[in-house]
């Protein structure tokens, strides 16, 4: 149950409105909180207390040493419940504990070991989280030699190697039958639900089909149906442990397919199951919302958009201000229209005479690469002849692509001039300083969409070298199917 020895404690920032976690909901009954912890062997003149939120600890409190040899935290207003840790002055963590409805209490312990000498008055929660951590370290150091004996013995002595494993085994089912009754035993009490919500869900065997073969994806399909049934996500308490995070973090990084759809699907599935206005729906509407608009997934910024829609639009995020709110919505509302799988904004720009105008949408060719750039920036100094080798060896190799090139140079001369020097002769080269770079969203150069036959997009912000790669995968596959490509970072453009 440790988490590890090290933490950072800061204070907490607010960075922007719709990416600001609310405080946990605290009794209404308000009576403040008084924990007072006795270390024999500490040194440290002053400890300091922190709550764990999400992927993240913040410092809640600070005491010094008094002459009775405790350390006592206190204020008047109760506090969120969860788990917190107490470190020392070099913000090395001492040893975790829990804050429920009561928050008076004292614990005493000794640094030589904190768990086993950890002593607890006035609170149940805590009793039960150190009984529990005191059973498991017995039976860890019981059956550390005997999986010593049985590494070494594989090798060298099956008997002998059965033996400890049917050791080992036992013991992880005695293990499993304590946390069992443990759970069972106290069904009020927060840490055994904690408990309950680390279980992995038990996954049963694929049936057979009629045919008699094995359906390879049942057990996978099973896995993420019933993923959070252990979980209770009405209880903002598990937002304040370090567990909760790493496994919201699995589901979407692992079990959810990569796809902007499933992605959406299974958080409003989630979001449905918290209460509405609750710590727990405000942080998953906000961790999945920033999670889409940040990916480096091409298209996941469409379930960024879903997310907006739904509970931003709506006013079900009620905790973003009017300044903010308006920036989230106007985000959403310029990516919906070049969203991939939606049809190209239609562009009509001039041709390098400025005599004649050419439609994007007269372009005839299986594929058109639309890429936005600007001879004074740097980065497309560098991306723009790339761009020129990746398309001759589009064309040597067969492949029915066009590159509709808008330049946004403000100097026609300069743009004619580079034309000809960086040899973009084969490209359809047009010229437009505004209107295209608003319908497709373009606020740094180079920009590449790619569009098929009909111009609907099937992939954008790709890089040079990444498009002819795309193309072939993308002809080989169901027409409308989408891939799962890395795209550049910010860092890139300029």
């Amino acid at each position: 149950m440790n988490i590890g020895t090290k933490i950072f404690i800061g204070a907490l920032t607010l960075l922007f409105a719709h990416r600001v976690y609310a405080a946990g909901k605290t009794p209404s009954k308000d009576s403040g909180y008084t924990v007072k912890i006795k270390i024999a062997g500490c040194k440290d003149s002053m400890l300091l207390m922190a709550t764990y939120y999400a992927d993240k600890q913040y410092l809640k409190d600070s005491a010094y040493l008094d002459k009775q040899g405790f350390y006592v935290f206190k204020g008047t207003k109760k506090i969120e419940q969860g788990m917190y840790t107490i470190a020392g002055q070099a913000k090395v963590k001492f040893f975790d504990f829990f804050m429920d409805e009561q928050q008076n209490f004292t614990l005493e312990t000794d640094t030589t070991d904190f768990d086993k000498y950890m002593k607890v008055t006035g609170s149940e929660e805590n009793a039960l989280f150190f009984e529990y951590q005191r059973y498991m370290t017995a039976k860890y150091h019981e059956v550390i030699p005997i999986q010593t004996n049985y590494r070494n013995a594989k090798s060298t002595n099956k008997d002998s190697a059965e033996y400890y494993l049917k050791q080992i085994n036992l013991i992880d089912s005695v293990v499993k039958n304590h946390r069992k009754q443990f759970i069972a035993s106290h069904p009020k009490n927060f840490f055994p639900k904690l408990l309950t919500a680390l279980q992995e869900v038990e996954v049963p065997a694929a049936p057979k089909n009629a045919d008699g073969s094995i359906d390879s994806n049942y057990q996978y399909r099973f896995y993420k149906a019933h993923f959070w049934d252990n979980v209770d996500l009405t209880d903002d308490r598990l937002l304040h442990t370090p567990f909760f995070y790493e496994k919201l973090k699995k589901f979407f990084d692992q079990v959810v397919m990569q796809n902007p759809d499933s992605v959406y699907a299974e958080a409003v599935r989630m979001i449905d199951r918290t209460k509405e206005g609750s710590e727990m729906f405000k942080y998953l509407v906000i961790h999945v919302t920033n999670r889409s608009e940040t990916s480096e997934i091409m298209g996941m910024d469409a379930a960024f958009v879903y997310m907006v829609k739904k509970y931003y639009k709506t006013g079900k995020a009620f905790w973003v201000d009017t300044v903010n709110l308006y920036r989230i919505v106007d985000a959403a509302e310029k990516l919906e229209p070049i969203l991939i799988g939606r049809m190209a904004p239609p562009l009509n720009c001039a041709d390098s005479s400025l005599a004649a105008l050419i439609p994007l949408y007269s372009v005839k060719a299986k594929y058109t690469v639309v890429v936005f750039w600007d001879p004074g920036c740097g980065h497309c100094q560098k991306e723009m002849p790339k761009l020129v080798e990746s398309y001759d060896k589009m064309l040597k190799d067969g492949l029915d692509v066009k590159i509709y090139s808008v330049c946004s140079a403000s100097n026609v001369e300069e743009w004619k001039k580079y034309i000809v020097e960086k040899k973009h002769q084969k490209f359809i080269n047009v010229i437009d300083h505004d209107i295209s770079r608003r319908k497709y969203n373009i606020s740094s150069t180079p920009v590449f969409f790619i569009l098929d036959e009909n111009k609907k997009i099937i992939a954008k912000r790709l890089v040079s070298e990444q498009i002819e790669d795309f193309l072939k995968r993308y002809s080989a596959m169901k027409k409308g199917q989408t891939l799962t490509v890395q795209l550049r970072t910010e860092e890139d453009e300029h």
